[in-house]
């Protein structure tokens, strides 16, 4: 492949995040995506679900992004949707139920193995002439010059240097490409771990996920498709303190399905098998600029959050989003794509939208695991609001699906 030596828009990271914003984009825009991993040749070619493959929940307003996209056609019959979701504080009387036919959608979400997602976006951009892959290739320095920068990259024995108006920094919470431009993140740890593994239970899933809050920590478990050798196939992800999840992470399988009982309940019957567990360390993680002339930061690399209710691709998605409408439209206008006044203003529509998502997932676990008798009857009756007051819960639907932050922008 050929590598040109100008682009409209450069991406570093071929993730979720740069392959949906380049599946946002029309052709004309000439596009490149760097990524230091090897791609597969043919995404979708002999895709099969796999027990321990890691699992994403999808949001409705992240469903039509991605239908806006084009990508959903390839995703949905390895989909599973979420029928309905079940919030429960532990030991209390506290509880509200969410379900799909009350807001009249297909399913308030969805639950996609990464992978598939993944291959997913690569096919859709391996269909489309204006955007091109170089990989695996290592981003080696980024200088700013006069109309946007350079950027150095190293594929093999070879050497390009490309040109463009607007990087787009996507390439993780680790990000190499924000340690070469000096842009620092704000991070502070939870001193908790997520623990995170597939499950397999003796009643069918129906379609509920559960968010249980424990003194400990929340525990989610969210339905997944079924696979040849489960079909009533489950997401876990378990946070607790570093040293609670240590010690459960050192348990045999049963040990470890033992302790998940008593701690989540019988909602979905009993744990029978639990496949692969991983592990990692919480924090929240902020860029402390996400937009400079000619440069924006999306994604893991922009902002890390706390996994309670399944936010932080979904707010990256919807940050994607608002950025290609405004690139768009900066393209049919002629404006220059890298402006620091464009680029300002999608930080405008979209800083809101952040910090209310990050302040929820930020608070959320820490409420439930405080123990007054004052804060647990506020908790226990403001489910009990949720549950009661129609307009209350669609409300909170809305904006747990990400449609709230995306209306107010209209």
């Amino acid at each position: 492949m050929e590598i040109a030596q100008h682009y409209d828009l450069v991406i570093v990271g071929g993730g979720m995040v740069g392959a949906s914003l380049a599946a946002l984009l029309p052709d004309n825009f000439r596009v490149l995506i760097i990524e230091s991993h090897r791609l597969p040749d043919n995404p979708l070619a002999g895709y099969q679900p796999s027990y321990d493959a890691r699992s994403t929940a999808i949001s409705h307003g992240s469903f039509q992004i991605l239908q806006q996209a084009g990508v959903w056609s390839f995703l949905e019959q390895y989909a599973q949707a979420i029928t309905d979701v079940h919030v429960s504080d532990k030991g209390h009387w506290g509880s509200v139920s969410l379900n799909h036919q009350q807001q009249q959608w297909p399913a308030l979400g969805y639950v996609v193995e990464n992978a598939l997602l993944g291959r997913g976006l690569l096919h859709v951009l391996s269909q489309q002439s204006h955007v091109q892959m170089l990989c695996p290739a290592k981003l080696t320095d980024i200088r700013v010059v006069s109309g946007g920068v350079d950027i150095i990259v190293q594929q093999d024995d070879t050497q390009h240097t490309v040109h463009t108006p607007l990087l787009v920094v996507a390439d993780g919470a680790s990000s190499d490409s924000c340690r070469i431009l000096g842009i620092q993140h704000d991070i502070r740890s939870y001193g908790h771990t997520a623990i995170v593994a597939n499950l397999s239970t003796d009643q069918a899933h129906q379609g509920i996920a559960y968010e249980r809050f424990t003194r400990s920590g929340p525990i989610a478990v969210l339905p997944q498709i079924s696979t040849d050798d489960s079909a009533n196939r489950s997401v876990l992800i378990w946070t607790l303190p570093e040293k609670e999840a240590q010690a459960l992470l050192a348990l045999s399988d049963a040990d470890f399905l033992n302790q998940l009982q008593q701690h989540f309940g019988h909602w979905q019957g009993q744990f029978i098998r639990i496949g692969k567990r991983s592990s990692y360390p919480l924090k929240l993680s902020r860029a402390k600029e996400q937009v400079r002339q000619h440069v924006v930061v999306l994604g893991n690399a922009a902002h890390s959050l706390h996994p309670v209710a399944g936010q932080g691709f979904n707010l990256a998605l919807r940050d994607t989003q608002v950025l290609a409408n405004l690139l768009i439209q900066a393209k049919q206008k002629q404006q220059p794509l890298g402006d620091l006044a464009l680029l300002n203003r999608y930080i405008a529509q979209q800083i809101n939208d952040q910090d209310i998502t990050i302040l929820f997932s930020d608070r959320l676990p820490s409420l439930f695991s405080q123990s007054p008798a004052a804060i647990q009857l506020g908790r226990n009756i403001g489910l009990l609001g949720l549950e009661l007051l129609p307009s209350l819960k669609a409300s909170f639907t809305r904006f747990a699906a990400g449609l709230r932050q995306q209306e107010s922008l209209k």
